[in-house]
């Protein structure tokens, strides 16, 4: 779970530095940047504060980071009141690492909390989806790629109060070697130089529970696109469940990700939940498969 939690973050670091980071030197303004994302039963992450800087500008990450701020993540009551306080301390390049450890518990609130010393407060605020499990677990997970047998698992299903959950899936591969590719990602590797690196962990789009049936126990038969299988062979799925601000940020890229160009240079409409600032502060829950693909 540590190494997908990892590449997670880095997809989304991706989008928030083509977000966030590149502006005309006619209309910068500068804007703390917060990213940070909480995972149920895992433990506190950590919290990235850094500034925009103009486009011109060589990338310095010295510059960039914001180092002498007070940051501060808090579990809250249902009255919004501190339930518990967790103080973060610098390490480098704007990272704040959480000064204990602490596990984040589903289903409840939490805000960040950032004063600087120049008296700015950054603030957010984000609901952890409820846990979720496989519950055929024990089933065999050998298939034949784009064969009879849908990838499928059955969940306990995730609970996010007034509305219904999402979903998005990650498949990450074993053996990522150029002849482990199946056809549709050899093509794009072979003919139309894409990085094979691309695929060594494939995301789908998002998606929400009520395309999925329910068994007679209330639990979601959800099924894995084939379009995420980059490679034969072991490949671990990883099941998440998202909480609004990642689904608001994830959805508002959509045109970055499909290669929609930028405007004005920079992206257009990215939807962020930070006061006093932009960025990201959000949350998800997670489960993981191993499962192996065969050519078919």
């Amino acid at each position: 779970m540590k190494n997908y939690i990892l590449f997670l973050k880095i997809s989304l670091s991706i989008l928030l530095l083509a977000g966030c980071e590149l502006y005309l030197q006619d209309e910068y303004q500068p804007h703390y940047v917060v990213e940070s994302y909480l995972v149920a039963n895992d433990y506190l992450p950590q919290v990235r504060l850094t500034k925009t800087v103009p486009i011109h500008e060589d990338f310095n990450k010295n510059k960039m980071a914001v180092q002498d701020a007070n940051v501060q993540i808090h579990l809250l009551n249902p009255d919004n009141s501190i339930a518990e306080l967790y103080q973060f301390k610098h390490k480098n390049d704007g990272r704040y690492l959480p000064a204990d450890t602490a596990v984040i518990k589903p289903g409840n609130w939490y805000k960040l909390y950032i004063s600087t010393k120049s008296g700015d407060i950054i603030e957010a605020k984000t609901l952890i989806p409820g846990e979720f499990n496989i519950v055929n677990k024990d089933q065999t997970n050998v298939y034949s790629y784009r064969g009879n047998k849908q990838i499928e698992f059955t969940l306990t299903p995730s609970k996010y109060p007034n509305r219904q959950s999402y979903y998005f899936f990650t498949a990450k591969a074993q053996d990522t070697s150029k002849e482990n590719l199946t056809p549709f990602y050899k093509e794009l590797v072979q003919e139309k130089n894409v990085w094979i690196n691309t695929y060594f962990l494939n995301s789908s789009d998002i998606s929400n529970e009520s395309k999925y049936n329910v068994d007679e126990q209330g639990n979601i038969l959800l099924k894995i696109p084939w379009s995420i299988i980059a490679f034969y062979g072991q490949n671990t799925i990883a099941i998440n469940a998202i909480d609004d601000n990642l689904y608001n940020y994830i959805r508002s890229q959509d045109g970055f990700t499909k290669g929609t160009t930028w405007a004005n240079g920079k992206v257009q409409n990215t939807r962020y939940n930070i006061k006093g600032g932009i960025g990201i502060f959000g949350s998800m829950a997670s489960t993981m498969q191993q499962i192996a693909i065969m050519e078919n």
